[in-house]
């Protein structure tokens, strides 16, 4: 019994030895295979690719596309920007074929041989119905998901990025009711326990309009032409998987539309003085995206106006050195609800710094949540400048009071 104890646990001992050297071997093929292709990167990257690039563990995206032009735009910066980022990229099948999918990859440069062999790409057909049902189970296609989950975690990989062709004419269909429940299970049993970007690709015009509503209503983020969109109507899985599911609806939706339509108003009252006004003006999220911008600081930035509404204001134009400061300002402003002003530098496209003063102002829901922040921004290079030379000239005269009473001193 000893020597059979021994022998087991040197068994073990060797299964973990091996199981690490094919891990090595994965990620040495991994490597390889971003090698192959690592050095071509899209000549005119998209503002989607920016997005697709941005994106965050456990974010769950809806893609709403109406042509095969948007379907190939969305697919293709958000499979490519995984590989990139070293992670494992799973397609899984239903009114495209395989060949679309690796047209698309090598369009943007990636052999889709290397990266499928290397194990960093896998193309599934998706799970089929059982022989005794129609339609596949939520609970069949969690299931594939978290196999694969558990599988790239164990060769190596960080995360896990999926995108899933979903609808009535795919091959892995669902009944209505059944769609609701594995999307809402996906933001419930999945994104929230395992290292996942997920991806679900909606055909606007094969999809019924209660698909469609569905859909919009289970993902946190909407693709709709180049840009990715957070979604007022999304509702959380818990209230979808209620018996009271329809009431909770009704009454998100109900709130949802008060609110955008308060801030949306505001915000149109807004630009409309500030659109061609001298004076920069920006609103965000509370997450520091920038919602709109007037040209004004469209030109003190340097960006574009679609560029800023890809960034973040707190991230991508304020220094490092400046977050702080600024953190704690707008949590003066979430404190006591009063604008709040104050100065900072931001990074232009140049990569130059400007001096600027922020006057910051938020608006607030119903409940007091924090709806967005808008702020008007003042060039004050100017201002520095003359604080520079008035404090030469001080300084100056100071030296030169020092040096009279220096001589003074020394005649006496």
């Amino acid at each position: 019994m000893k020597a059979g104890r021994q022998t087991e646990s040197q068994l073990a001992q060797e299964l973990g030895i091996l199981r690490r050297r094919l891990a090595k071997l994965e990620k040495i093929n991994r490597s390889r295979a971003l090698q192959a292709w690592g050095a071509v990167s899209p000549a005119q990257p998209s503002i989607l690719y920016e997005w697709m690039n941005r994106l965050r563990l456990n974010d769950h995206l809806c893609l709403l596309y109406e042509s095969q032009e948007e379907w190939r735009a969305a697919i293709t910066p958000f499979i490519t920007a995984g590989l990139r980022r070293g992670e494992r990229c799973i397609y899984i099948l239903g009114n495209h074929s395989a060949d679309q999918v690796r047209s698309c990859l090598r369009e943007e440069g990636v052999n889709p041989r290397d990266v499928e062999a290397s194990g960093q790409l896998l193309i599934l057909r998706g799970t089929a119905p059982s022989p005794a049902e129609d339609c596949v189970t939520p609970d069949q296609m969690i299931a594939l998901l978290v196999a694969e989950a558990g599988r790239s975690l164990d060769e190596g990989y960080s995360s896990m990025r999926m995108t899933q062709e979903v609808g009535p004419s795919c091959e892995a269909r669902f009944i209505p009711e059944g769609l609701l429940e594995y999307e809402a299970k996906l933001n419930r049993d999945f994104f929230t326990h395992y290292p996942c970007i997920g991806m679900c690709q909606y055909d606007r015009w094969k999809s019924d309009p209660e698909t469609v509503k569905n859909a919009i209503m289970t993902h946190p983020l909407i693709v709709r032409g180049s840009q990715v969109h957070r979604n007022l109507y999304y509702t959380p899985p818990e209230q979808f998987l209620d018996l009271t599911c329809d009431e909770h609806e009704v009454q998100e939706m109900l709130e949802n539309i008060e609110q955008e339509g308060e801030i949306q108003k505001r915000i149109r009252f807004l630009s409309n003085v500030l659109r061609l006004s001298s004076q920069p003006f920006s609103a965000s999220y509370p997450d520091g995206r920038i919602m709109y911008c007037n040209s004004a600081f469209s030109t003190l930035s340097g960006y574009s106006e679609d560029e800023l509404r890809t960034m973040t204001w707190r991230i991508d134009i304020t220094p490092p050195r400046w977050r702080e400061l600024e953190t704690k300002m707008l949590k003066e402003l979430d404190r006591t609800g009063q604008p709040q002003r104050y100065e900072k530098e931001i990074v232009r496209k140049d990569g130059s710094r400007v001096p600027v003063e922020v006057f910051i102002h938020q608006i607030c829901g119903e409940k007091g949540d924090v709806q967005c922040h808008y702020a008007f921004i003042t060039d004050i290079t100017e201002r520095k400048r003359a604080e520079r030379e008035l404090r030469r000239q001080r300084d100056k005269a100071l030296a030169m009071a020092r040096e009279l009473f220096s001589q003074h001193h020394s005649r006496n």
